[in-house]
């Protein structure tokens, strides 16, 4: 019971946390596909950063015997898949310096490959 119970509440997290990245990622697609910068969007970069650091702590072998999306090889393949999560992690910081810095270039550069990085963990570790 102890397990499923913390197995459950990693699960949880794990799904916040990605349905928080996704809504931060729209958040800022918007002002993008405005051509605009607003300052805002350095602390929702910031907050993408933080989330990936911690997402590979999220997994352990007893969250992934529940029912849950993602592929168990995750845990054979931890070490690529937690630099996996500090690359996007530093992608989004990437990001936050180009809004600080109010260049576009490197922000729409950062941002598409934000999501490119997104779209590979998911291919490789979501069922």
């Amino acid at each position: 019971m102890c397990f499923t119970l913390k197995a459950n509440s990693l699960i949880d997290q794990r799904q916040n946390s990605m349905n928080e990245i996704k809504e931060l990622l729209q958040s800022s697609g918007t002002y993008i596909k405005g051509q605009k910068i607003d300052p805002t969007m350095a602390a929702l970069y910031e907050r993408i950063s933080i989330i990936m650091l911690e997402f590979p702590t999220l997994f352990s072998a007893e969250s992934l015997k529940s029912p849950s999306k993602a592929n168990k090889n995750i845990i054979e393949e931890k070490p690529i898949f937690t630099k996996l999560a500090e690359d996007t992690s530093m992608l989004a910081a990437k990001a936050r310096i180009a809004v600080m810095n109010h260049d576009m270039a490197m922000l729409l550069d950062s941002h598409h490959k934000l999501l490119n990085q997104c779209q590979t963990c998911h291919s490789r570790y979501r069922e």
